[in-house]
C-alpha cells in the first residue's frame, strides 16, 4: 500500500517492517543472542521514505547506539560507496515501475552495500509480474539496455530468490 502526499510516496507498511525488525535486532543484542552487527543501513529509493522511517525509529536508534550499532538512513544516492553489517532497503512503490526503480545504478548501490545480510523490503511479485510482461527494445539506447537487465534480471532474480517469512521474527533468527 503506498500513499501519495505532494508527489513524494512513501510506505506505512513498509516501515512498519523495519520498526519491526530493528526492535527485535535491539532485543536480541540486549540479550547477546546477536553479537555480529556494529552498521546498519536503511536504504529507500525515495527521499520521502527514508524520512519517515528516520521519524519512527528515532527513539529506537539511540536505544541501538548505546549498544555500539550505527543506524544510518537515507535513499540510494547517500549510500554511494558505503558498506554496513545489514541493509534493510524499501523498495516502496512496487506497484509499477518507476524512474528510480529501473536505473541499474541505483539498484547496484542498493544491493551491494551489505557485508553480511541484505533484507529486501518490496512487493517482488508484482514487479516480476511487471517486468515479464514488458517488451524493451535493447538496441534503441543504453538506457534501454540497463533497464532490460533490471526488468530481465535484477528483479526476476530476487523474485526467484526471495523468502517468504510467517513472522518477522524468522527474519531476525537468520542471524542468529
Amino acid at each position: 500500500f503506498v500513499l501519495l502526499t505532494a508527489l513524494h510516496y512513501f510506505s506505512e507498511k513498509e516501515c512498519d517492517y523495519i520498526v519491526s525488525i530493528l526492535k527485535l535486532i535491539y532485543e536480541n543484542v540486549k540479550n547477546g543472542r546477536i553479537k555480529n552487527i556494529n552498521k546498519i543501513g536503511i536504504i529507500s529509493f525515495y527521499k520521502r521514505q527514508s524520512t519517515k522511517i528516520n521519524a519512527r525509529i528515532h527513539k529506537l536508534k539511540d536505544e541501538l547506539k548505546k549498544c555500539n550499532i550505527k543506524i544510518e538512513i537515507g535513499t540510494v544516492d547517500n549510500f554511494q560507496g558505503r558498506e554496513f553489517d545489514l541493509v534493510i532497503l524499501s523498495c516502496v512503490r512496487t506497484e509499477r515501475m518507476t524512474s528510480f526503480i529501473t536505473q541499474i545504478r541505483r539498484w547496484n548501490v542498493a544491493i551491494s552495500r551489505a557485508k553480511d545480510k541484505l533484507i529486501t523490503i518490496g512487493n517482488f511479485e508484482k514487479l516480476n509480474d511487471i517486468a515479464s510482461k514488458t517488451i524493451i527494445n535493447k538496441n534503441e539506447s543504453q538506457e534501454k539496455k540497463e533497464i532490460a537487465v533490471v526488468f530481465e534480471k535484477i528483479i526476476p532474480n530476487f523474485y526467484e530468490k526471495r523468502e517468504k517469512f510467517s513472522s518477522i521474527e524468522e527474519i531476525v533468527n537468520e542471524f542468529l
